[in-house]
């Protein structure tokens, strides 16, 4: 007979992520075609516990930013960054904004007024109207992360905040200095 584990409360989506990085590990987490026009397709897993490594980087990037980020929308194409950033801000323990990718910019500007939105995740198709909007400062929108890598000034790409945000950890390990 199998035996039940006994049920763990979990407060908020830290310890969420920290459970899942415990129970699971290398099982994956999610699979996704690279490419799907390509044949036959490469298929891309993720485990656990990568995932939660990226979700601790990023959250920790949001607490530690210069400009502080405490709502933010998260927007895009269904994929492996949008889990991420959607983690990221909630294990924040920021405000997490969701937006459907099928708005156009005048709701989407109407939102970020109604909701005072700071900060937005982003991938490459959105990325233009967010720029414009933030560039009207009729609103509160200072940060933008891009899903992918970018070089544009004042757009910071996700994998960068998620790298920082590792290395912050890594010195406040070593240093047992406390962050946020």
């Amino acid at each position: 007979m199998a035996k039940i584990e006994e049920k763990r409360k979990l407060n908020n989506f830290r310890e969420l992520i920290d459970y899942t990085e415990e129970t699971y590990g290398d099982n994956i987490c999610y699979k996704y075609k690279k490419d799907i026009k390509e044949k036959p397709a490469t298929i891309i897993e993720t485990s656990f516990k990568t995932v939660a490594t990226k979700v601790r980087g990023l959250a920790t990037f949001i607490l530690n930013y210069e400009k502080e980020m405490k709502r933010i929308v998260v927007i895009g194409d269904n994929s492996e960054k949008w889990v991420e950033g959607y983690l990221g801000v909630a294990t924040s323990g920021k405000i997490v904004a969701p937006m459907d990718k099928l708005l156009p910019e005048k709701e989407i500007e109407s939102l970020l007024k109604r909701s005072d939105i700071d900060a937005v995740i982003t991938d490459k198709n959105h990325l233009e109207i967010f720029t414009r909007l933030r560039d009207k400062k009729d609103n509160k929108l200072e940060t933008i992360i891009c899903m992918e890598k970018v070089n544009i000034k004042d757009i910071i790409d996700m994998e960068t905040a998620i790298e920082e945000g590792l290395k912050l950890l890594e010195m406040a390990i070593k240093n047992t200095m406390k962050l946020k």
